[in-house]
């Protein structure tokens, strides 16, 4: 394969292991794409991220699991996307539960939100509420997650105890 410019070399069988994924699909003898765009020698050209496509291509060689791999918070992100485009909803549901890279200032949960992550999801992989809320239009309603306690929400900048009038 050629993706973007970086060869892989794999089986057709390790890019079909999770077998429902348009990935998969792709690549299958009867494929519903039609004959795949190659490059000038004749490698299948895919033109998405070549980092993310290697941890893709590590996931499914290793029975779609995420081991070993330390990631960066931009790097879970731009995978959360790559795993939508290939329809790979098990590496997307993997990154959910993927945690440990998420305290620091920079987490980009824009970005994130973008690329598939919902609040609950952020605040499940352990980004802080606080974080969430500061930085993207939230309401209340969307911080009602399971696990929030009424002070991490007392805490927040701009939440007032009227605005939590009703919440147990």
């Amino acid at each position: 394969l050629n993706v973007r410019g970086h060869e892989f070399i794999t089986s057709r069988a390790t890019l079909r292991a999770e077998p429902d994924s348009m990935l998969a699909k792709w690549f299958d003898e009867d494929s519903p794409f039609g004959e795949p765009t190659r490059d000038q020698q004749g490698r299948i050209f895919i033109d998405r991220d070549p980092e993310t496509f290697a941890i893709v291509s590590d996931w499914l060689s290793r029975g779609c699991r995420l081991i070993g791999i330390p990631l960066t918070a931009v790097q879970v992100v731009r995978l959360r996307e790559d795993a939508a485009f290939y329809g790979l909803d098990g590496l997307a549901a993997q990154l959910c539960k993927y945690r440990g890279v998420f305290n620091g200032a920079m987490f980009p949960i824009e970005q994130a939100l973008e690329a598939g992550f919902t609040h609950t999801e952020l605040f499940k992989m352990g980004v802080p509420i606080s974080q969430i809320r500061d930085e993207t239009p939230t309401t209340l309603a969307d911080l009602m997650i399971p696990g929030v306690r009424l002070d991490n929400l007392r805490s927040l900048q701009g939440v007032r105890d009227e605005d939590l009038v009703g919440v147990y």
